[in-house]
């Protein structure tokens, strides 16, 4: 059985290439750091005649670049794979130095790059999961090999190499049940058995088709082998631009130093007092405490244990450090992120019924009771971290692998 898919592909790797100006103090000694939205970080020093090439290796929506310390850097260009990002701006932290152009701590490009998963579902029914490996290749000579011993998780492969077609083989006669098979969110196939060799019947699905292997075409390329760049350089995440001033004339609120010095100008508007207020609450802990229910249930959790953990750690009792009155904020962070956690089952994908859900629910509305509804704990900070930690903390391990099953 061959299935067709329209795949937009491009090189597996992505050249930033950053050129210093050739100026006095143009150089820097300090580190620039660059990150992409897809986790990649690369840190550097360059003098002023030496370009820097850096190759991105997995697709990205953002690439950043950040100064570090106080000896600048002056730029002339920031391009991906020869398309101009930025041109003429100084990197330093802080900007309050004489500069020929703009300064900025940092600066943020928006890019799209190609990305190419593919998602294999298995399907939750009796015997459905498989402790032998599943075999993925691709025509580009990219292997995967892995079991699925959890009928319950999808299992994503992200290819790095363009590629005609993929190949999806069983090894051994533990078979798994597929629900679905899909590419970049396209379905390819539905509904059959991967086993080898093939049994005469699979009793545990009303579907019957068994496969030792199966190819599917993922052909047609893009018409550019580029990128796509919005080449207009925005601030970074922590950076608002106030209505009547500008990012370019480097007249935007930083969050922080300028919360104070400028609070009547650039840091003024609503949305500037906002940041820097979150600003100020991230200092409270080394934990992140500004997550949403944008997030995932996975960073939520995981940040809600740091938090307990943190709270532990430090001391258990008002007045011993963790719980005096400036970090009294953090305890409306602990009641917030509960809640998201309780809500979970509400969530956009979400499989109403599976079978995970009964000891997520169990641990979780109990943990959303201590943290929000019983009377003797409301407006006592020490009682709520107490038994809401408690709760959080038993079972952790089990609870960050059923966290995962959300995502």
């Amino acid at each position: 059985m061959v299935a067709t898919l329209l795949l937009h592909v491009a090189s597996a790797h992505w050249t930033l290439r950053i050129e210093p100006n050739d100026i006095s103090n143009g150089g820097t000694d300090d580190d620039i750091e660059v990150t992409t939205s897809a986790g990649e970080t690369f840190v550097f020093t360059t003098d002023r005649t030496t370009t820097k090439n850096i190759v991105l290796t997995q697709p990205a929506n953002t690439v950043t670049l950040r100064a570090t310390g106080s000896d600048a850097l002056a730029v002339k260009k920031v391009s991906l794979d020869g398309v101009v990002l930025g041109e003429d701006f100084w990197l330093d932290l802080p900007c309050d130095g004489s500069y020929s152009s703009t300064c900025s701590n940092s600066v943020t490009y928006s890019i799209t790059t190609p990305e190419w998963t593919l998602r294999i579902d298995p399907d939750d029914v009796s015997n459905g999961e498989t402790t032998d490996d599943i075999q993925v290749t691709t025509s580009s000579g990219e292997t995967f090999s892995f079991p699925m011993p959890d009928k319950t998780t999808p299992k994503y492969i992200v290819l790095t190499q363009p590629a005609d077609s993929v190949t999806i083989a069983a090894s051994g006669g533990d078979g798994l049940a597929v629900k679905k098979v899909s590419f970049n969110g396209v379905t390819l196939d539905e509904n059959f058995w991967l086993d080898t060799p093939c049994q005469e019947e699979y009793t545990a699905t009303s579907y019957q088709e068994c496969k030792t292997s199966v190819t599917y075409s993922i052909t047609g390329y893009a018409t550019s082998m580029a990128p796509s760049f919005n080449p207009t350089p925005t601030p970074s995440d922590g950076h608002v631009v106030c209505e009547g001033y500008s990012f370019a004339e480097n007249t935007y609120c930083d969050c922080d130093g300028d919360c104070e010095a400028q609070k009547d100008t650039w840091c003024g508007c609503e949305e500037a007092q906002a940041c820097c207020n979150a600003a100020d609450m991230t200092e409270l802990t080394d934990c992140d405490p500004l997550l949403t229910a944008t997030d995932t249930i996975s960073e939520i959790y995981n940040e809600t244990i740091c938090l307990c953990e943190e709270y532990r750690a430090v001391g258990h009792h008002v007045g011993e450090g963790f719980l005096l009155d400036d970090r009294e904020p953090l305890t409306d962070t602990l009641q917030d992120y509960v809640e998201l956690l309780a809500e979970a089952e509400n969530r956009d994908g979400v499989v109403q019924g599976a079978e995970f859900l009964i000891q997520w629910n169990r641990r979780f509305k109990f943990t959303y009771q201590l943290a929000h509804n019983h009377d003797h704990n409301l407006g006592n900070a020490k009682r709520i971290w107490r038994k809401t930690c408690r709760s959080i903390l038993v079972m952790k391990d089990r609870m960050v692998e059923l966290a995962e099953r959300f995502d």
